[in-house]
């Protein structure tokens, strides 16, 4: 695995822990927060091209399923 994939991977996993602190759990939402993190980490391509944004959207997609399975 690719040192940037590792970090984008950290990252993403920041991206979505943040999310429990959000009140508004738009997508909107989450794409400014994500742009928010991703202007600070300097990586090298645009935000939603990403691995990270894969992540982050596939977590956030899958959500109620996660939280029912944690549950």
């Amino acid at each position: 695995m690719s040192q940037n994939r590792r970090h984008q991977r950290r990252f993403a996993f920041q991206v979505i822990y943040s999310l429990n602190f959000e009140l508004d759990t738009s997508v909107q939402s989450l794409m400014r927060s994500f742009e928010n993190f991703w202007i600070e980490e300097r990586f090298d391509l645009p935000p939603f091209e990403s691995y990270a944004w894969v992540l982050v959207q596939g977590v956030f997609d899958t959500r109620d399923t996660i939280d029912t399975a944690i549950a």
